[in-house]
Order: structure tokens, then sequence, then C-alpha cells
């Protein structure tokens, strides 16, 4: 890739050029994305920084938190994509290396003569119905995964040295805006209070099945919600969106990456892909790209989640899929069951990003998760190292919150109503990060939000 134009924003550094900065930084994330979503295609050895490499570095670093000293907000809005941007660059070469173990196809053992790669046997094992299709990834997964784990290994712990070298918390801590014990503390406090309930679920579908085994799989199952198929459509577009949540009718988009409908959970994943878009897509162009957009967007996740979260509310079935209240009972139990997997499970990950993966660990926690372990062979193989599961995890604790709150202002049908949409509008379009107000009132602790979100999802068992 050519290095045309790299000595403007060498100068806008020395300089204090904004202008050619936001320029350049929104030009360096634009390639860094096209890059990795290319990756998923075929190989590539270009250099997708290009001529902004001068903001990927430790002197960018420093220089950049000099320039804006004076702006808080600025300041360290900049230092964290120079962070990301620092990140890539140095762990590009792993980052492709490890594309090219989760994409390097394999034979299946069902259906013969059937490819696949690491990556999509996981796919598969969310969205395959034939069982012994499903053993035939979850043992391609096996084959593969040592090719996967070392890349994948070796990528963590450079992260790790690049944010001990800029002087911040562990890469998922700093992502997320948190520290490693808030994370933690999140992530175990929401198994811990969710564990009951998952008891419950994994008990009652036991019986309701009259058979006492359950495998890793079978905790899969519960979280595609197959069972909930009532007045979903058969594709999801803008017309649709429209209609089931009206309040934000003239924002509705559809998904950039729209996602298979396999299972009423899609639908949740296609809101929440939606409610991340939009964010994103509303913060002012007139900003900094370093101050309307962020590498990780706790802010975005938040809105995602609370969309996300719609259908597992009874009068999300009844208004906007027009069910029968009984119906829709069943429906939001369904879905909750979903979720409650989903939460669990992003919890889990949390906490084997901030420790080192060990075979032990990955046990212990997909067993929790699950109700039975995957093979400890995977660990360190998957899940997929994701530096943005922290934000995440907090994102939907923010989500809860915003969603309480859009109830208690707006009744439990807000989806539905103009003023709740303009609320949420006046929210979303202003920069992705926001500085502490002093003068607010004191927010919950960690265990307090966490503890809302569990009651959340034991509502609908009564």
């Amino acid at each position: 890739m050519t290095q045309r134009g790299a000595p403007d924003v060498e100068v806008a550094l020395a300089t204090g050029d904004l202008v050619t900065l936001s320029a350049g930084f929104a030009r360096a994330f634009g390639r860094v994305e096209a890059y990795r979503a290319s990756l998923r295609e075929k190989d590539s050895e270009e250099d997708p920084i290009g001529d902004a490499r001068p903001l990927a570095g430790q002197k960018a670093f420093e220089s950049i938190g000099k320039l804006l000293e004076g702006d808080p907000l600025a300041r360290e809005g900049a230092r964290r994509a120079v962070a990301a941007l620092t990140l890539f660059r140095i762990g590009a070469p792993l980052e492709r290396a490890l594309f090219l173990a989760l994409g390097k196809e394999r034979e299946l053992t069902f259906p013969t003569g059937t490819m696949s790669s690491f990556s999509a046997s996981v796919a598969a094992l969310a969205c395959e119905h034939e069982p012994r299709a499903r053993l035939a990834h979850l043992d391609l997964m096996l084959a593969a995964a040592s090719d996967v784990a070392a890349p994948q290994r070796e990528l963590s712990m450079v992260r790790r040295e690049i944010c001990a070298r800029l002087a911040v918390a562990h890469p998922l801590a700093y992502a997320a805006e948190s520290s490693v014990l808030e994370l933690r503390t999140a992530a175990e406090t929401l198994l811990s209070r969710t564990t009951r309930l998952w008891e419950d679920v994994v008990a009652r579908q036991k019986k309701l099945a009259g058979d006492p085994s359950w495998s890793p799989l079978s905790g899969v199952n519960l979280a595609r919600v197959d069972s909930a198929v009532e007045g979903w459509p058969a594709r999801v577009s803008r017309e649709w969106l429209t209609d089931v949540v009206p309040a934000l009718r003239d924002r509705a988009i559809v998904p950039a990456r729209a996602q298979r409908l396999v299972g009423a959970a899609s639908f949740s994943r296609v809101l929440y892909a939606y409610g991340v878009e939009l964010r994103r897509r509303s913060a002012p162009r007139s900003l900094p790209f370093y101050v309307a957009q962020d590498p990780w967007p706790r802010a975005a996740y938040k809105l995602g989640y609370m969309l996300a979260a719609l259908p597992c509310a009874v009068a999300f079935q009844r208004r906007s899929l027009g069910l029968s209240p009984g119906v829709a009972q069943d429906q939001s139990r369904e879905l909750t069951v979903g979720a409650l997997v989903s939460v669990r499970w992003l919890s889990a990950r949390v906490l084997l990003g901030l420790a080192d993966q060990s075979s032990e660990r990955f046990t212990e926690l997909t067993l929790a998760v699950f109700g039975a372990p995957f093979p400890e062979r995977l660990g360190g193989a998957w899940p997929t190292a994701r530096l943005s599961d922290g934000a995440r995890l907090l994102g939907m604790l923010d989500a809860q919150t915003w969603s309480t709150e859009m109830v208690r202002r707006f009744d439990d049908d807000w989806f539905a109503n103009p003023r709740a949409g303009k609320d949420i509008q006046n929210q979303i379009t202003g920069p992705m990060r926001t500085l502490e107000d002093p003068s607010a009132p004191p927010q919950p602790s960690i265990t307090q939000r966490v503890g809302e979100l569990a009651r959340a999802l034991e509502a609908p068992f009564g």
C-alpha cells in the first residue's frame, strides 16, 4: 500500500493540525475495517494502515496526549484511537495468521466429502440441526484447535505487552474504560447471580424431553430458541424494523451484516446489530473522528442490547408481533432463556479473556454456561479473542438500566412511543464517549447493576 501522504499526518501531530489528524484517523480505521473484511474472503499481506502509520505507536500516543491536554474528552478519545491502531499494527501478522488458521478448510466426517473450516464449524454448531453433522463440526474444531490456539495465545500476549508499554490497563479493561477488578466482578457476579435460574431451566428442559442426558450442544440449542416460531418474518427488511420499533421509524436501517435467520434469537441479533449501527451513524460528522467514534463503542453496544432485549418482552410480542397473551408469555420465556445463555456466555468470554484461557478454566466455564463442558482441547482456540468483550458486557448492563428507565417513563411499550423515540435520538446524536458529570447523582455499583439485569432475566418465570 502506498505511503503517499504520510508526512501530512506527522506534520499534523507536530503542528497541532486537528483537521488533518481527524481525517487521518478516519482513513486508517476505514482501511483496517476493510482489511479485516477482506481477510474473510482471501489472504492479504498488504499494509492496511498505510499513510496513517505515524498515528500508531507509543510516540504518537504520547504526542497526541500532550497536544490535546486541555481537552480531556478529545485527548482520551484520540489516545484510544492511537492505542487501537497500535494494537492492530503490531498484532497484524498474528491476526492474519489467526484468520488463516480459522479459515483453513478440512474435510468433515459427515456428510462425507464436505469441507468446512474452524470458523464455519463454530457457526454450524449454532445453526445446524442434524445431530451427526453438528458432531462432525465439533470433531473438525477439535482437529484444528491447536493450529488456532497458537496464534491466538500469542496475539493475546502481544496485546497485553503493548498495553503495558502504553501504561494502560489490560486490553479488555482498557477497551471498556474499566478495570480488571470491575470486569471480573461483573462477569463472576452475573454467572453466580443467574446460576439458580440456569439450573432450573436445564432441569425443566430435561423433564420436558423425558431424557436426563445433557451435552454442551443442548445448551447451544437453547440459545437458538427454535420453539418461538410465531409472528416472525421470512426475512428482515426496513419495513419490518419500522413496524416492530415504530418509535425509531425515521431511523430504521437494515444492518449491513445481517445475520442468517436461524431460530427466534436471530431477530434479537438483528435488533442488536441495528442498534449498534444506528448509534455509530448518529454521531455528528462535525466532530473530530476520535470524538464522534470509538474503537470499542460501549455507547453503541448499549443501544444494541436495549433493542436486542425487546423480543423478550411480552409487550413486544403482543404489540409488535400481534400474538395472543398466552403465546406472547410463552415466547417471552423462551427468548429469555436464549438471552440467559448469551449473557452467561459473554460473562465467560470476559473471564477467559482476562486470564490465560487454561484448559481447566475453559472446562469450568463451559460447564457453567452450557450445562456440560466442551472438550478441554478447545481451550485457547475457542472463543476467538475479542477486545470488545468487556465493553460489550458493561454496555449490556448500561442497556438494562436504560431499558428500565424507558419503561418507567414511557410504559412497557415504549418502543412504539414517538416521544420515546425522540428521547433516544436526543441521547445518541452526541459524541460516542462522554465525561463523567461530577454533579450527577452517584451511579449504582456494579453488583447492583448486575442484580438489575438478573432480576429482568428472572421476571418471566415468576
